[in-house]
């Protein structure tokens, strides 16, 4: 019911989103041990970019088993193991999703806000200028099935925003649970990302649902996802 759901999950709880929609702007993978973003900023000292597009590429995450970037943007990576991938982004994602309980089903709306009387889902657009709800967190970290996702909020110059106050970019880190293997004989570099609910691995899904106090849902918004980075002989 709908004030089961809501004491049930009085922190929020996560699901498959219809769309979840991205700008992205580059990708890389990195050697070694430490963070690409770990002093603050991304640097690429270490790292090698497979995917640059100053103008950025808009992609929907959802409803694919992949996703096709632009080739005229790719670079294929040189022959190493890799500990890391990284990804730079625009700060805003376009969602949209439902979740039904015994007593409703809640739809997204244009605002985010969530409607029990709502027809269809619709889209809506999250700025992410804050990872907290008081004062300014501006990174973040979670734990997942196929490693750790870090990242940080910055302006254009990459480097992390810590009064919130100009936000533009996500800049991420992924931290495989074994390295990404580049040799000569790779032919293709498959990267998957993954916003879908998993119970096998305990994915929750990549679309955040906040509860209401009166019972049901309040609003949806944005939530991690996992990157999957694979390689073709």
């Amino acid at each position: 019911s709908d004030s089961a759901f809501a004491s049930q999950n009085s922190n929020g709880c996560a699901m498959t989103p219809e769309k979840y929609e991205i700008v992205l702007y580059e990708m890389g993978l990195c050697t070694g041990g430490s963070s690409p973003i770990s002093g603050g900023s991304l640097d690429r000292t270490n790292c090698t970019a497979t995917f640059s597009n100053s103008s950025g590429q808009t992609v929907d995450l959802a409803g694919s088993a992949s996703i096709t970037l632009g080739s005229a943007s790719s670079t294929a990576p040189t022959p190493n193991s890799y500990t890391w991938g990284y990804m730079v982004m625009a700060n805003t994602f376009g969602l949209k999703g439902s979740i039904t309980t015994a007593s409703n089903t809640w739809r997204s709306t244009s605002d985010s806000t969530a409607s029990s009387t709502a027809a269809s889902s619709a889209e809506f657009t999250e700025s992410l200028t804050n990872f907290g709800s008081g004062g300014c967190t501006s990174s973040a970290s979670a734990t997942m099935s196929l490693g750790t996702m870090s990242a940080i909020l910055t302006g254009s110059d990459l480097t992390e925003d810590t009064s919130c106050s100009s936000v533009s970019r996500l800049v991420g880190a992924f931290s495989p649970s074994s390295p990404y293997v580049i040799t000569s004989s790779t032919t293709a570099v498959k990267i998957t990302f993954d916003v879908t609910t998993d119970s096998a691995t305990g994915y929750a899904g990549a679309m955040s649902v906040i509860p209401s106090q009166n019972g049901g849902v309040d609003q949806f918004g944005s939530g991690p996802f996992q990157m999957e980075i694979t390689t073709i002989e």
